[in-house]
């Protein structure tokens, strides 16, 4: 069984494969199968990553076919070049107003979109290239220094202190930072007055506690602080 699920000329489509369950492949305007990511998406699926992980590379790779295709280009026949003007479409919302007259305002993919997508297109070409399909990669890759910045919070850093530069792929978009979100104060205090406490603190010390630590912490205390002051 098969099942369209996206409009495009390159579409998207889901099968049932004896021995793999759904699987999600990408046809032509013909509804053949592009032979090169049916390939590689098997691949993925028999080195055991997650459906839904196949699912999203099958998802990614989309949008770059529906780029080669208005371009009309083969994945064999795309140049760095071709990548740049790849990114260029993806960050522009109006990529396919020549197919539609729009009738709203469309939202731009994010960086982190963007960045996702050109991963699951250089997995394609290093695919390629390991099954001689293809002489050199497109996708540029440069060599950056490792920096402190590359081990804050990374647990194994320890056993990569021969490396001293990482490779990087050189279209990868910056992605802004994210800060956390925070609660309104008045959110907070209904927070903190819920903490049940008795009419004295000596009547309720779990809820006088419990209260104490929320307006520390409010007041940036770091946690660990808190802790190694209690024992």
């Amino acid at each position: 069984m098969v099942v369209v699920v996206d409009g495009f000329p390159v579409r998207m489509v889901a099968a049932d494969v004896p021995g793999q369950g759904r699987m999600y492949y990408l046809v032509n305007s013909q509804c053949d199968f592009l032979p090169e990511v049916k390939e590689f998406l098997d691949w993925k699926a028999a080195t055991r990553r997650a459906p839904a992980t196949v699912r999203a590379y099958c998802f990614r790779l989309s949008w770059y076919y529906r780029f080669l295709a208005h371009r009309h280009l083969s994945v064999l026949e795309a140049e760095p070049a071709d990548l740049t003007e790849f990114v260029i479409w993806l960050c522009n919302p109006y990529r396919e107003e020549h197919r539609v007259t729009p009738i709203y305002q469309p939202d731009a993919l994010t960086a982190t979109s963007v960045n996702l997508i050109l991963q699951a297109v250089g997995a394609l070409y290093h695919f390629l290239v390991r099954r001689a399909m293809l002489a050199e990669s497109p996708v540029v890759y440069v060599d950056v220094p490792r920096g402190k910045w590359l081990k804050e919070g990374d647990f194994l850093a320890h056993t990569r202190r021969g490396q001293a530069t990482i490779r990087w792929m050189e279209l990868k978009l910056k992605e802004p930072d994210r800060l956390p979100p925070t609660v309104s104060e008045q959110d907070f205090q209904s927070f903190v007055n819920s903490i049940h406490m008795g009419e004295k603190p000596n009547g309720d010390p779990t809820g006088c506690r419990d209260r104490l630590l929320c307006l520390m912490l409010k007041e940036g205390v770091v946690l660990q602080k808190i802790i190694s002051s209690s024992k």
